[in-house]
């Protein structure tokens, strides 16, 4: 098992799934070495729900990318992909 390709993988931003997934890997194991080198999840999270909510209001209130995505277990390119998600919608 590539530990380095793992942490490269979840630190660009992929699932625990989508990593397991592109490395026929039991999500399990992944977990264990996400955890052990404080590596992000990277969750899916769900449009309009309570995350993605607390999210942006962190991120209006002055949180970097990188600080909201330790709360929730993101890559900060994770937490930026939301962000703009929604910078966008609102200009339209």
């Amino acid at each position: 098992m590539n530990e380095e390709r793992i942490k490269s993988l979840l630190n660009a931003g992929y699932s625990i799934k989508e990593v397991a997934d592109e490395l026929d890997l039991e999500p399990k194991s992944l977990y264990h070495i996400a955890k052990k080198h404080n590596l992000p999840y990277n969750a899916p999270i769900k449009d309009g729900g309570p995350k993605e909510k607390r999210i942006l209001r962190l991120f209006n209130s002055g949180f970097s990318y990188q600080d909201i995505g330790k709360i929730f277990s993101q890559s900060p390119k994770n937490v930026k992909k939301i962000v703009d998600k929604h910078t966008y919608k609102n200009k339209k």
